[in-house]
C-alpha cells in the first residue's frame, strides 16, 4: 500500500507539473504574439508540404525576396525596402514554410526541399526569370536553385549570407539529440521557448553585430521574438532542424559554377570579414557592397543603402 501510496503521489506530482509546463508554453505564446506587428502576406501558394505565404507588389521586373532561414525571420524583415523596390519591380516577399504566416508542418526541413518549392513559385507565380535577394541561412536556398536551373534565376544577392563553414555541417550525433529534445511535446516545447526568449534573441544579436543604437536593437529583437512564436509551438519544427544541420548543403562546390553572385554586408557585422573571404576565395567574381550602420539586418537597420544597391545591381 504504502508504494502504491508513493507511486500515485509521484504520478501526480509528474501530471501537475507537465500541467504547468504546458500552461506556462500557453501564456508565453499569447503574450509573444499581443502586439502582432508582424503580418505583411496578402496571397498564399499551395505546394505538397502545405500552404506559404508571400506579399506581391509592384510592377516591373521581378524580384524575390527570401528573409533569413529561421523560426526567428519572416518577410516583415524586408518591409522596410519593399515600397521603393516595388516601384521599379514586381516584389515577391515570401514567408518560406515553416516561417512567418505560412504552414509550419511537422517535418525534417531541408535545404532540397526549399529549392523545389522555389522552383515549382517561380514556375507557377512569377512564370519568367527573376532576381532573388537572400539573407543569411537562405543565401544556400538561393545558390543551389540557382546551380540546379540557372534558367530561373538571374542575379542572386547574399545579405550577411551564412558562413560557408557553417552551410556545409552535417547532422552528428549531438546535433541528432538536440533535434529529438526539442521534438518532445512539453519539455521540448519549453527548451524552444527559452532559446526563443528576448533574452536569448538579443543575446545573439548583440554577438553578431556592434550595437551602438538601443532603439534598433530593442525593435529588432521585439520582432524575432513575435515571428518565433506565431502558430505557437510549430515554429520549433524547423528551429530543431536548422540546429541540427538538416538545412545545410554543399554551396561551395556549387559557388565555383555561378556568375551574377553578389554580397551585401553589415558594416557593424563581426564576422564579415571571414565571409567575404569565404566566398571570394571560391569565386573571384563575386561583387561586395558594405552597408554602413548596419549589422546583422542591413535592409532594416540601413534600408535606402540597401535599396540603392539592389537597384544598381538589377537595372
Amino acid at each position: 500500500m504504502k508504494i502504491s501510496k508513493k507511486l500515485s503521489l509521484t504520478l501526480v506530482a509528474s501530471v501537475s507539473t507537465l500541467a504547468g509546463i504546458h500552461m506556462l508554453n500557453s501564456y508565453i505564446t499569447k503574450k509573444s504574439i499581443k502586439n502582432n506587428i508582424t503580418n505583411l502576406s496578402n496571397h498564399f501558394y499551395e505546394t505538397k508540404f502545405g500552404k506559404i505565404s508571400f506579399y506581391e507588389t509592384g510592377t516591373g521586373s521581378p524580384i524575390i525576396l527570401l528573409h533569413d532561414l529561421s523560426s526567428y525571420s519572416s518577410s516583415f524583415e524586408w518591409k522596410k525596402i519593399i515600397p521603393a523596390l516595388s516601384k521599379t519591380h514586381k516584389v515577391y516577399a515570401i514567408d518560406m514554410l515553416g516561417c512567418g504566416y505560412s504552414d509550419k508542418p511537422n517535418i525534417t526541413y531541408t535545404t532540397f526541399m526549399y529549392v523545389q518549392i522555389l522552383e515549382n513559385f517561380i514556375r507557377d507565380v512569377i512564370k519568367e526569370k527573376a532576381d532573388i535577394v537572400v539573407s543569411g541561412l537562405s543565401s544556400s536556398i538561393a545558390i543551389m536553385t540557382s546551380c540546379y536551373n540557372p534558367s530561373i534565376i538571374h542575379n542572386i544577392i547574399l545579405i550577411n549570407p551564412v558562413e560557408i563553414k557553417k552551410a556545409i555541417l552535417i547532422p552528428d550525433k549531438n546535433s541528432i539529440i538536440r533535434k529529438k529534445m526539442i521534438h518532445l511535446p512539453i519539455l521540448g516545447t519549453l527548451l524552444y521557448n527559452i532559446c526563443a526568449s528576448q533574452y536569448h534573441i538579443k543575446k545573439y544579436l548583440m554577438t553578431h553585430g556592434n550595437y551602438t543604437n538601443l532603439k534598433i536593437l530593442e525593435l529588432l529583437t521585439q520582432i524575432r521574438h513575435e515571428t518565433a512564436h506565431l502558430s505557437g509551438y510549430a515554429s520549433k519544427y524547423i528551429y530543431m532542424c536548422i540546429d541540427g544541420y538538416y538545412t545545410t548543403a554543399s554551396i561551395d562546390k556549387a559557388l565555383q559554377k555561378l556568375n551574377d553572385i553578389h554580397i551585401i554586408i553589415g558594416e557593424h557585422l563581426k564576422n564579415s570579414n571571414d565571409i567575404i573571404s569565404q566566398y571570394c576565395s571560391i569565386n573571384n567574381n563575386i561583387s561586395v557592397t558594405t552597408i554602413k550602420n548596419s549589422a546583422v539586418y542591413p535592409e532594416i537597420e540601413n534600408s535606402l543603402s540597401v535599396v540603392k544597391t539592389i537597384r544598381k545591381i538589377c537595372n
